[in-house]
């Protein structure tokens, strides 16, 4: 759930914060796959959403190794756990 503070912030709450977790993952490996950009330092995005896919959806599927066939793969999970990512 996101609940809106008295003061106009934002704070994403309960089951939502896998689901912000899980679509964060999916927006870093699309700005890797566009841009060359890193979300982050030394880490592999592509580990990270393996480790989503095996930890919080539950799935025993690989991920591919390059980046750009593990964005389309890991989008196609997503959807099919009815969570909607462009």
């Amino acid at each position: 759930m996101i609940e809106t503070t008295q003061n106009g912030g934002y704070m994403v709450t309960g089951e939502h914060i896998q689901v912000f977790d899980l679509l964060r993952i999916q927006k870093a490996l699309s700005l890797e796959v566009r841009t060359g950009m890193k979300m982050s330092r030394g880490v592999s995005m592509v580990k990270v959403a393996q480790d989503r896919v095996t930890n919080v959806l539950g799935s025993k599927k690989k991920l591919p190794r390059t980046k750009a066939k593990a964005l389309e793969v890991y989008t196609k999970l997503l959807n099919d756990h009815g969570i909607e990512c462009e």
